[in-house]
């Protein structure tokens, strides 16, 4: 395959199913997306494989560490794209985040406590 998206449940069975193994099966130039969860993926195997020119490119949707901490060493390694766990999408998705914009925005104006704040 010259993409390999991994959308998978984070289990037992999955941790650490993408591996240096999975990555040379693939053909030189290939593509890898990680849509499932942080274990599922040897992260640094994918970095070895940008790095060396195994793999083309890598997106990793999903961190052991969320959000990614400003000072990874990740955001620097080239043809490696960082989203922020955004591949999950639901119905009312959107209206929900602009509630919770809303409830936190005034929350903050009456000194109250924000909800989903990181690391709360």
């Amino acid at each position: 395959a010259d993409h390999l998206v991994v959308a998978v449940p984070g289990t037992a069975e999955t941790r650490g199913l993408v591996g240096p193994d999975v990555i040379a099966a693939l053909p030189p130039g290939a593509c890898l997306i990680n849509v499932a969860r942080a274990a599922v993926l040897d992260v640094p195997a994918v970095v070895t494989a940008l790095r060396t020119g195994r793999l083309h490119a890598a997106l990793l949707d999903v961190h052991d560490q969320e959000p990614l901490p400003p000072d990874s060493p990740l955001w620097a390694v080239d043809r490696l794209w960082i989203t922020p766990h955004s591949a999950f999408r639901y119905p009312g998705e959107t209206a929900d985040l602009a509630d919770l914009i809303c409830q936190n925005h005034r929350s903050l104006q009456a000194g109250e406590p924000l909800r989903n704040l990181a690391g709360s």
